[in-house]
């Protein structure tokens, strides 16, 4: 028998459901292979100490449905956060409303100066020539453009 059909069948042997010739050709490899002989080992211990734990009867009774409502009776007896109802709507419809009052208000300016219409651009993050002429005719800078490209006040 081959090491990788005794692997298998080894926790069938253990549970009593193996034939007699094969549990015999089982032994017969248990005894000659020490890989096998130490993975039987391993389970047949496994096997022990599961047969050491009580056994759990479940409560499948009117008495166990009547526990587990009463078991969740007590759950909701004890708030989370004891505070009633009404308070707390109170207090979420108060959040929304000073939330909503800090949204619409209007974000105040920050007072920036600048000396050129580059110091400008650079602050609000503009880089081309086209985003420097626009700037300043938003910002009502007289600039002259000449035909070099370049910039001046």
């Amino acid at each position: 028998m081959k090491c990788a059909r005794v692997r298998r069948m080894i926790w069938s042997y253990l549970d009593g459901e193996v034939g007699k010739r094969d549990a015999s050709e089982l032994e017969t490899h248990l005894s000659s292979c020490e890989a096998c002989r130490s993975e039987y080992k391993d389970a047949k211990r496994l096997v022990q100490l599961i047969g050491r734990w009580d056994g759990v009867t479940p409560k499948l009774s009117y008495e166990a449905l009547q526990e587990r409502i009463r078991e969740r009776e007590k759950r909701r007896e004890l708030p989370l956060f004891p505070l009633p109802r009404w308070a707390a709507a109170a207090l979420l419809l108060l959040g929304m409303v000073l939330g909503l009052n800090m949204g619409l208000q209007e974000p105040k300016a920050a007072n920036v100066s600048w000396d050129s219409p580059r110091q400008l651009a650079s602050l609000i993050g503009l880089s081309q020539h086209d985003d420097l002429v626009g700037a300043a005719l938003i910002e009502g800078l007289n600039i002259a453009v000449p035909e070099s490209g370049r910039v001046s006040q």
